[in-house]
C-alpha cells in the first residue's frame, strides 16, 4: 500500500501477452481488493487456502495478493507441473478455490471437485478472476506476523513435494 500511495499512477504490472497492457499501482490495488472482497463474500474464513497455478501475470499476482488481504493462505502451485502432480498438492493443501490458466482450465473444470475452479483467462468471463463480482463490503480480518501466509511446494527430486509453511513474518 505504500507504493499505492507514493506511486499510483506509475506502472506496477506489464503483461505483453498477447498485447501490450501495463496497470498502475492504483489500478492492480484496486483490483486486489475487490477480488479480496469478493473471497470474503463467499464464506471464506481466515486459514482457508486458495491455490492458484498458471503464466506469470497480472491476473495471477492478484489473486496471490488479495487471498492475503482476505486473511487466506496461498498455495502457488506450479504451472509446469503434469495435471496429476497438480491434483496430488491440491489434495494435500485442500484449497476451497483454485484459480488456473486457460491451457489446464477444461482438465480441472471437469475432473477436480474438492475445489471451485475459477479462470485467470478472460476464455471463461463467467468465472474469470477480473469479472468476480462484489456484492458487499467486507472488513478485512487482517494477519499477524505469525499467521501461515503461504504454503510452498518443494520440487520432489528426491521424493515427494512437501509443502512449506511461510508465515507474513
Amino acid at each position: 500500500t505504500i507504493s499505492v500511495k507514493r506511486y499510483p499512477d506509475r506502472p506496477c504490472f506489464t503483461d505483453f501477452d498477447p498485447d501490450k497492457r501495463t496497470l498502475s499501482y492504483k489500478e492492480v490495488f484496486t483490483n486486489v481488493e475487490k477480488l479480496a472482497q469478493w473471497i470474503l463474500g463467499q464464506g471464506v474464513s481466515k486459514g482457508d487456502r486458495i491455490a492458484v497455478s498458471g503464466k506469470n501475470s497480472p491476473e495471477w499476482a492478484t489473486v496471490y495478493l488479495a487471498a492475503l488481504f482476505a486473511g487466506c493462505i496461498i498455495v502457488p502451485i506450479d504451472y509446469g507441473l503434469h495435471e496429476k502432480e497438480v491434483e496430488n498438492l491440491l489434495k494435500a493443501s485442500k484449497p476451497v478455490f483454485f484459480f488456473i490458466d486457460e491451457e489446464k482450465f477444461a482438465y480441472f473444470d471437469k475432473n477436480y471437485k474438492n475445489a471451485k475452479i475459477f479462470s485467470l483467462s478472460k476464455q471463461h468471463p463467467e468465472l474469470y478472476v477480473y469479472n468476480l463480482k462484489v456484492e458487499e463490503v467486507y472488513e478485512f480480518p487482517g494477519n499477524d506476523k505469525e499467521d501461515t501466509a503461504a504454503i510452498l511446494f518443494t520440487s520432489g527430486t528426491t521424493g515427494i513435494p512437501k509443502g512449506v509453511m511461510l508465515s507474513h513474518k
